[in-house]
């Protein structure tokens, strides 16, 4: 069942960062093992990457390797 989620808190996924992650493009977010990312998107231009942010900074976005994370929700 589909509903209308907009402007809810339970909109995005969750994980925990399992490695830490330095990103090497502008578009991409370094973050440490243990920092939780809050998934903008899980469908990328690339199969094996997601768009999130940082929970404790939201201003950190951008994309990263689905593999450095695990959903916790």
């Amino acid at each position: 069942k589909i509903h209308d989620s907009h402007g809810s808190p339970g909109k995005f996924r969750r994980c925990l960062a399992l490695y830490d992650c330095d990103a090497d493009q502008s578009d991409e977010i370094s973050f440490k093992a243990g920092e939780i990312i809050t998934v903008i998107n899980e469908v990328t231009n690339d199969d094996d990457w997601m768009e999130g942010m940082i929970e404790s900074d939201p201003s950190r976005r951008g994309l990263f390797p689905a593999i450095f994370v695990q959903f916790i929700e």
